[in-house]
């Protein structure tokens, strides 16, 4: 069986770096926007230049949007990752209630949450 392993705090850390990265691109797009309103009509009107600012402003707004989707799915599979290591935690919790007092049963020991398992020898006479 493959060993899994994810270091929880870097990934929280990437999270909030999106976060970041979506802020900064969100400054951007004001200024962006805040330049384009000052511009005249007349210099608009000059080769498409309104078109081609219209489509940087939604390139920007779909980038931001990736961004927050990206931290969003992060963040919840972080969650998720994290409940699911509990849950198994908790079930390995109540097998090895179970199996602890059946030594003979083929069941042989528990060690820092892990259970070892062994199969039942069937003895021939």
């Amino acid at each position: 069986m493959s060993e899994l392993s994810i270091r929880m705090r870097e990934v929280g850390r990437k999270e909030s770096q999106l976060l970041n990265i979506a802020s900064n691109v969100s400054n951007i797009s004001n200024n962006f926007l805040s330049i384009r309103s000052e511009l005249t009509s007349e210099i608009t009107r000059k080769q498409n230049i309104f078109g081609q600012l219209q489509e940087i402003n939604r390139s920007i707004e779909s980038l931001k949007r990736g961004l927050h989707e990206s931290s969003r799915f992060i963040g919840k599979s972080v969650y998720d990752y994290m409940e699911a290591e509990r849950r198994l935690e908790r079930e390995m919790q109540q097998l090895a209630t179970k199996c602890h007092g059946n030594n003979g049963s083929g069941y042989s020991s528990i060690d820092a949450g892990k259970i070892k398992i062994h199969e039942k020898k069937n003895q021939v006479s």
